[in-house]
């Protein structure tokens, strides 16, 4: 029995010592882990994850149904609806292969929400802090699976926060190509003001392009511009305002209107909703 507890013993200070090791050879960041059940190799330095996995290093956050964590090398491989939070960031892939020290790594089947639009990939390349690469990508802001419509591009290079370009893009209409651009760039940074286009197509309206402008005077008031074109009604504008004071109140008065080209009719739309806390 002495025997079992001394060697029991001799297992958790090697496995303190790995774990401590990997948090030095990372810069100082602690690493956090959990998960329903580990298991550790000690002779490969390699902890097994299974269920409900959660690993946070820095602004690095994954989520997972399986991973393996070898501290001798500063790898983790996960797989099973894999969520990766880099920073305000979330990117949601099939499996990955990251190296924590040198913030690098691969990422398979990828799919990444950055307003309005969702790209994936088959293949997304971790290259840095915050940086992203990929050599193929698919981008789309309809909501339809398949999409109606999508822009597929050659390579592409990702600054979280910052901007994303890509090369060599086809817009597609289900499976045809209409256009080629040869470069198309998207600041990612935080502004005041800007300009957000919606493109898609429906069996009422046509093709169409929405087209919003948007001020934010604050974080709680935010005014907004509509110009939006109909292939089948024309054009329709509108504008809205948002206000809110914290937990006290907050509301929008939206007004909108078209005249249609089909129909020739006039319509139009108003809209306030407003809440206020009156303890």
């Amino acid at each position: 029995m002495w025997c079992r507890i001394l060697i029991l013993s001799l297992n958790l200070l090697i496995l303190a010592n790995n774990i401590y090791g990997i948090a030095d050879k990372t810069e100082d960041k602690p690493l956090n882990f959990s998960a329903d059940n580990v298991q550790y190799a000690t002779d490969q330095s390699v902890l097994s994850c299974q269920g409900n996995v959660r690993l946070d290093y820095g602004d690095i956050k994954l989520r997972a149904g399986g991973m393996q964590i070898d501290m001798e090398n500063n790898r983790v491989k996960a797989s099973s609806n894999v969520q990766v939070t880099d920073g305000g960031a979330e990117i949601y892939c099939q499996a990955l292969d990251f190296d924590l020290g040198r913030s690098t790594g691969v990422m398979h089947q990828t799919q990444f929400m950055f307003t309005p639009w969702l790209m994936r990939n088959k293949m997304l390349i971790k290259a840095g802090d915050k940086k992203y690469t990929a050599p193929t990508s698919a981008l789309t802001s309809c909501d339809a699976t398949p999409p109606h419509y999508h822009l597929g591009t050659g390579r592409m290079n990702l600054f979280l926060e910052d901007h994303f370009t890509v090369y060599n893009n086809f817009l597609f209409f289900g499976p045809v190509p209409v256009f080629y651009l040869p470069w198309y760039h998207r600041n990612l940074k935080p502004r005041r003001t800007f300009v957000l286009s919606y493109p898609g197509y429906n069996e009422v309206e046509g093709f169409y392009l929405r087209n919003v402008i948007e001020h934010r005077f604050n974080d709680t008031n935010t005014s907004r511009v509509y110009i939006d074109y109909f292939t089948n009604k024309g054009v329709g504008l509108g504008t809205e305002y948002t206000y809110a004071a914290a937990d006290k109140l907050k509301g929008t008065v939206l007004l909108r209107g078209i005249r249609e080209r089909d129909t020739g009719n006039d319509r139009g739309s108003f809209e306030f909703k407003h809440w206020q806390n009156l303890s």
